[in-house]
């Protein structure tokens, strides 16, 4: 074993015991043929007056671990991947995945080391395999930080001892999840539910399980979207919007990303409304239906001139005058929509039926 990786395992080992239910076994004479060594996770922390055992501290798992040691880059102070050659990931598959854990040693030893991990399950590396080339040898697995608060340690080991004892993953039917009673998802930290999250999929550590009719519970290979309602595109109740001589009442709205909120007027205008700018978007396009279309452009136009956006008959947003040539560009049809509007009227022919 390399002085740079005996630094990492003596690293590592430090960062278990800090939990007083983490034992771990790396040895640091000869390595493995795969995994380096593991860590035992206990559900119970030792007696600290007595051995330190944890011997009868209900053991609960082991996790199978490759520990790595790398120096930080001179340009940054951290890492983003770790190289591992084709092979190693090939038999890190055979043996059902492991977690590499690299530890980024600082060039200046008064520096403190960072930890980093990877897990190496099978599906992840089936994934890393398959984005390979033919005649490419290594690839670049990425690093996420690994925790060094003794509770977030554990918790970190504890859930990724039973995702690598979860290989064995279905990959569910229309028939399995059209009966399927809910989900559950274990993650090893927590989540910010009050925004769009993605779970399971590439690289990720989460642990998926599908609850069958008959309350069982099989962990499964999927990725699970979960949308918060305010992300979800809603009608906005009670609320008439209007320009000029233009009025919308079945306006929708949804949050976007941070503060960003899109207000759809109608299926040709959203306003996308940003808080913390003095600079707003609007999207248009025309729509098929010549009435709807012209209620458009004539919003458009009185918008373009000044015209202030009124919330139920209030002035809430004002633009200044526009010279934007892609807006004088899509009001270009107006005159010829207000002629053929006309000439329906004059015909008998409801607005609303030309497309």
């Amino acid at each position: 074993m390399s002085a740079i990786e005996l630094k990492a395992v003596y690293f590592f080992s430090e960062l278990f015991l800090t939990t007083k239910r983490l034992e771990p076994e790396i040895p640091t004479g000869e390595k493995g043929i795969v995994a380096d060594g593991h860590v035992n996770v206990y559900q119970n922390v030792y007696n600290e007056q007595t051995d330190h055992s944890l011997t009868g501290g209900n053991l609960v798992g082991q996790l199978k671990l490759q520990v790595k040691g790398k120096r930080l880059p001179k340009t940054k102070n951290y890492l983003t991947s770790f190289e591992l050659h084709r092979y190693a990931l090939e038999n890190i598959k055979t043996i059902g995945g492991l977690v590499l854990l690299v530890a980024g040693l600082p060039r200046d030893e008064r520096k403190e080391t960072i930890p980093y991990y990877a897990d190496l399950s099978v599906q992840n590396v089936e994934l890393f395999l398959s984005q390979m080339g033919r005649n490419q040898a290594t690839f670049n697995v990425p690093l996420q930080r690994f925790p060094t608060d003794p509770n977030e340690i554990y918790r970190y080991v504890y859930h990724l001892t039973e995702r690598q004892s979860e290989n064995c993953l279905i990959t569910p039917d229309d028939t399995m999840l059209e009966n399927a009673e809910g989900f559950t998802i274990t993650l090893p930290h927590s989540v910010d539910l009050s925004r769009p999250q993605l779970f399971g999929g590439p690289t990720s550590s989460a642990i998926i399980k599908m609850i069958g009719p008959d309350n069982r519970t099989r962990a499964i290979k999927a990725m699970l979207k979960i949308t918060p309602e305010s992300y979800q595109l809603r009608r906005w109740e009670d609320m008439e919007v209007s320009c000029g001589e233009t009025t919308y009442s079945e306006t929708r709205r949804r949050k976007v990303k941070g503060e960003i909120i899109e207000f759809y007027l109608s299926p040709g205008i959203c306003l996308s409304l940003d808080p913390t700018s003095d600079r707003q978007t609007i999207h248009m396009r025309y729509q098929s239906n010549l009435h709807y279309a012209l209620n458009d452009l004539l919003f458009m136009d009185a918008l373009c001139k000044g015209t202030p956006i009124q919330l139920n008959g209030i002035a809430a947003f004002e633009f200044k005058a526009s010279r934007s040539g892609k807006l004088k560009e899509f009001l270009e049809p107006l005159d010829y929509f207000l002629a053929l509007t006309e000439m329906c009227e004059d015909l008998g022919i409801d607005p609303k039926l030309c497309r």
